[in-house]
């Protein structure tokens, strides 16, 4: 018997127990016994509950727990299916692109705030505190590689916040150094 099966089979018996029937049997429990407590009874309906997550798990590998899969990274094949803008573009809209050519199945997906990180921790973005909020803006090394920044107002809300853009360049500098934002590798300021 499989692993798999074994869950399944599992998952009846506590169904069963959850409901006060006999899982050997296929008869009710006796009224008197501890199994149809209420308290006993919810205990099964969770168990059953953890048991279909478990199942789950097992029988759709492509959908392991992050911490499972490898980190995020594209092949060189891959990196030239990228889609660059020449329009400066927010962070997301990079992730997005790079996400799309990437076998997400076997990795991790890239996330814009593991990029942001990376660039804080190399230099080309620092933290500031404006109004109570921290918030991102560009370094002279990363105006450099083409990050600019631009107030906007939200549609939604009417608020005013910085955006942080990436023109072709600066889209350009993270796909050649997205092995670096996972692995601690010294990357040139430009």
């Amino acid at each position: 018997m499989t692993e798999l099966e074994t869950m399944q089979r599992a998952k009846q018996y506590i169904h069963k127990l959850a409901n006060g029937i006999d899982p050997l049997t296929d008869r009710p429990l006796p009224h008197d016994t501890v199994l149809h407590q209420v308290r006993i009874s919810r205990c099964f309906f969770y168990v059953e509950t953890l048991i279909d997550r478990a199942i789950e798990q097992e029988s759709h590998p492509s959908k392991r727990a992050k911490k499972e899969l490898p980190p995020f990274s594209l092949t060189p094949e891959q990196k030239q299916q990228v889609l660059l803008v020449h329009n400066p573009i927010p962070i997301s809209q990079f992730v997005q692109a790079a996400n799309a050519v990437a076998d997400l199945d076997h990795m991790q997906k890239l996330k814009a705030t593991d990029l942001t990180a990376w660039l804080v921790r190399k230099g080309f973005l620092q933290e500031v505190i404006r109004n109570d909020k921290r918030q991102k803006e560009p370094t002279a090394n990363g105006n450099a590689i083409g990050i600019t920044s631009e107030w906007r107002q939200a549609h939604s809300t009417g608020a005013h916040y910085l955006a942080i853009l990436y023109n072709y360049g600066a889209q350009q500098f993270l796909l050649d150094h997205l092995e670096s934002v996972f692995s601690e590798e010294s990357v040139p300021t430009e």
